[in-house]
């Protein structure tokens, strides 16, 4: 069971962590960081995947992408990521 690119862009997209959907920008803005994150999950084998590691995974993709961050403003996203992470896990064991 693996889940594709564009489902995890939907479901950064959902999340919009940097509101930059909300701003206006396109729809594939996280298309880059979602196929990161498709990336780091087929690395991974499915029996070690965990919400915590892939909450990992979401924060250190972020941080490239749109850091630095301070610890402090990591804090402010780490729900965030967390909500993300869930979200990834419970849609790679529906399809």
């Amino acid at each position: 069971m693996t889940i594709s690119p564009l489902q995890i862009q939907q479901v950064l997209n959902d999340e919009d962590i940097e509101g930059l959907l909300q701003a206006g920008a396109p729809t594939d803005e996280y298309e880059t960081e979602a196929r990161m994150i498709a990336e780091a999950i087929t690395q991974a084998h499915e029996s070690k995947l965990t919400e915590e590691r892939l909450t990992s995974v979401v924060r250190s993709t972020w941080a490239e992408m749109f850091g630095p961050f301070s610890g402090d403003q990591l804090r402010k996203r780490e729900a965030a990521f967390q909500r993300v992470a869930r979200r990834v896990m419970e849609e790679q064991w529906q399809t």
